[in-house]
């Protein structure tokens, strides 16, 4: 054992005993008080005075002063809220005023910071209340992280439209409850069931924090407080001010199914859908869509979707083929990790790529949670792969605290530990199937066992747009394509690198034209390894503002202006602008917008993508795979023997497609079959005898070979373009066999 490992043990050993004897303990008082924390069993006490009483019925606690080491470890070490205080401090301490077991936790974790010295029980007293001031008041190494973050997303159901239409109803109905108080929980619920039946699970939440009244002090000796219920007359005018008008509850049923990604995007609809045609019919009047409304709105359709281990994401093909090959651009559509739990159908004949949302990472840069990232629970993304349709990993974060302090203090910290996170999720193998593990057998080494995912997405949401931000960020996705292509050199893996970016972030930050230039290739496609070598965004998947019609002709003003030539073509084919299928469902021969949209995308941009995808259960979803597929057709595209196949077994390829490893693994037992006894013939006349005898059985097993060949050269995507080269070996082999047998017969006809 070296002295520098004898060193570095013994150091450890001293600092985590230096911890132990430093933490402060603490003494079991009879209520709860201001006292310092108790001595320790190694100490000794110097003192004791009674510590002053918060109020009349709190008896005095004596304890002993601490000693320096004590205050030393207790002074120098920065409170962490490691106990949830914004949630407390927002509502949160309402609803679990009465839940001993977790003011009990609370309260202990609040101890081990040396906010509390009261009695672990359950009970919220001055004491408690004043750790959580403490907690939240106290140094703290960052400030309060975003609203939204990982799992938010903004939907309105026809539940949450309910609530709004029915909260006057209600509080008519729970008018004689009005400043009546209840000393019970159980009899004001009683109370308010027998008023407003039914519409009491609906409103539970809102009712139960108005009405719980501040504790009381009980003037028991063991700290018991009193808390009471009533629903004062401020409650009932603060929520008749504040509801929303009629005619503006009646257009938010159009959001009704939407989701959206992003707050500004439901923001953005709310202005469009709900109070531009409020305004011109005359029904609002200009201003009158406060921002009070706005947030109620907002408030209501945030909802936190969280990841459950217990499901998987399970997808299957909608009845379908391989993606297209008479697609042009790319199809993009993100399956949320909440997609969990049961089997969604997509048609992945029109998905070029989906995009699994998402995983974040925290302030060192590193992905501690993986999700469904893992070979064991990663069979949507085989399931995808068997259509031909890649899958993209989504990195997402809106809490940018710590990456500006390390930007702050010139350092890389974080950026470089996010780029080796992602590289190692990048590399994993999927080898959670016996058909992925046996890949590189049977292609001879021509294909690997694959990789868990074919590209990186970036949805940097709210990211700072100063210099130094933008700076960094362009030389973050330089690094982080160059380690991918570093990654995928060995394998043969070529990861694309895709940005997300809302379309108010254009032309400004990192989406400026001198930043632009420095991401977009400068050459033409076809100088391949240069335009290889410049490509370092391969999409920017732009949140498309409504009301599409205009929003998509002022993003491609917008590359006009910023770029010139062939970047401004090449920047163009790389935007994939995302719509919300629910926004505009095509159900309906009127309403063309979203056909539009098709058209225009595939026209003057690189595609488009959905948020979410479009799932077999959303109500237009047969309608927009199949505008889909009329938007994006590649009219020059001509495949004659795959034209053939479907002419007259239009199923043909949809089977064959999906199930082309089988086919291929048939058809190489075949052909080496074939192989070994045409090459053991030479060595054997008898061999040649019997298939002179049974020659109809080896033409019949000849013709199932060349049946699945030209069903691989027709519906399988790695030979559809490899047919031309395969079939000039084949006849080159033939014309080879055929000269030998001639020159062989040749010498045969001068024997005797």
């Amino acid at each position: 054992m070296s002295r520098a490992t004898i060193t570095y043990t013994a150091t450890c050993i001293a600092a985590l005993l230096f911890l132990i004897l430093a933490t402060p303990g603490s003494v079991r008082p009879t209520g709860e008080s201001s006292a310092a924390p108790a001595a320790t069993k190694a100490e000794t006490p110097t003192s004791t005075s009674p510590a002053p009483a918060t109020t009349s019925t709190t008896p005095a606690v004596t304890t002993s002063t601490p000693s320096p080491a004590t205050k030393a470890a207790t002074s120098s070490a920065a409170p962490t809220p490691c106990c949830g205080c914004r949630k407390l401090t927002t509502g949160e301490l309402k609803r679990i005023r009465n839940n001993r077991a977790a003011i009990k936790s609370i309260q202990e974790c609040y101890a081990k910071q040396g906010w509390y010295t009261g009695p672990i029980d359950g009970i919220v007293g001055s004491l408690t209340m004043k750790a959580m001031e403490q907690s939240c008041s106290g140094p703290s190494v960052t400030s309060a992280p975003p609203e939204d973050g990982l799992g938010v997303v903004y939907r309105l159901t026809r539940d949450d439209l309910e609530w709004m239409k029915s909260k006057n109803d209600v509080l008519d109905k729970l008018d004689p409850l009005q400043n009546v108080e209840f000393e019970s929980r159980y009899d004001f619920v009683n109370a308010v069931k027998s008023c407003i039946g039914e519409s009491y699970d609906r409103y539970r939440d809102l009712i139960l924090e108005a009405a719980e009244q501040p504790a009381q002090p009980s003037g028991d000796a063991d700290g018991d407080l009193n808390v009471s219920f009533m629903l004062r007359d401020t409650f009932f005018a603060e929520q008749r001010s504040s509801n929303l008008p009629k005619p503006v509850v009646e257009r938010l049923a159009e959001l009704v199914g939407s989701e959206y990604p992003a707050r500004a995007l439901l923001e953005n609809a709310l202005r469009v859908r709900v109070e531009t045609p409020l305004v011109a019919s005359g029904d609002l009047e200009k201003g009158e869509f406060t921002t009070e409304y706005l947030e109620k709105i907002r408030e209501r359709a945030r909802k936190t979707e969280r990841f459950d281990e217990s499901k998987l994401i399970a997808l299957k093909g909608w009845s379908c083929g391989c993606v297209r090959d008479d697609l042009r651009g790319e199809v993009y559509g993100f399956v949320p990790f909440w997609s969990a739990g049961v089997k969604r159908e997509l048609d992945f004949s029109v998905l070029t790529r989906i995009g699994y949302f998402a995983l974040g990472f925290d302030d060192r840069g590193n992905i501690a949670k993986r999700f469904d990232m893992t070979k064991e629970r990663a069979g949507f993304i085989n399931t995808a792969r068997r259509y031909n349709t890649s899958v993209d990993l989504v990195i997402y974060n809106n809490d940018w605290r710590a990456w500006s302090r390390m930007l702050a203090s010139k350092q890389s910290t974080i950026g470089d530990s996010l780029i080796e996170s992602i590289a190692a999720v990048a590399a994993q193998r999927l080898d959670n199937s016996l058909l992925n593990r046996a890949k590189p057998w049977i292609t001879l080494g021509m294909s690997r066992v694959p990789a868990i995912v074919d590209g990186i997405t970036l949805y940097f949401d709210g990211y700072p747009h100063d210099d130094a931000a933008s700076d960094y960020l362009v030389s973050f996705i330089t690094r982080l394509k160059a380690r991918l292509r570093q990654v995928g050199k060995g394998s043969g893996w070529y990861y694309n690198l895709n940005v997300v970016v809302a379309m108010d972030d254009l032309g400004t930050g990192v989406f400026r034209e001198n930043y632009l230039k420095q991401l977009v290739p400068k050459v033409e496609q076809s100088d391949r390894d240069e335009f290889d070598a410049q490509n370092d965004v391969d999409l920017f998947i732009v949140l498309l503002d409504e009301p599409t019609g205009e929003t998509k002709k002022t993003l491609r003003q917008d590359m006009e202006k910023m770029l010139k030539g062939i970047q401004r073509r090449n920047m163009l084919r790389k935007i994939v602008p995302l719509l919300n299928p629910a926004v505009q469902p095509p159900e309906t021969t009127d309403n063309h917008q979203f056909f539009d949209d098709l058209v225009y995308f595939e026209d003057n941009f690189g595609g488009v993508a959905f948020w979410p995808a479009p799932f077999s259960d959303m109500q237009p979803a047969a309608e927009i795979n199949r505008q889909i597929a009329i938007a994006f057709e590649d009219s020059g595209y001509d495949d004659v023997l795959n034209q053939l196949l479907t002419r007259f077994f239009p199923s043909y390829c949809r089977v064959v497609g999906p199930n082309r490893w089988p086919v291929r693994i048939a058809f190489d037992l075949l052909a080496l079959l074939m192989l070994i006894y045409f090459l053991l013939s030479f060595r054997f006349f008898e061999l040649r005898l019997f298939f002179r005898k049974r020659f109809f059985w080896f033409l019949g097993v000849g013709g199932l070979a060349f049946l699945l060949q030209c069903s691989l050269f027709a519906c399988d995507p790695f030979w559809k373009y490899r047919r031309s080269e395969v079939v000039f070996l084949v006849f080159l082999a033939l014309a080879f066999v055929l000269i030998w047998l001639y020159v062989r017969k040749m010498k045969e006809s001068d024997y005797p």
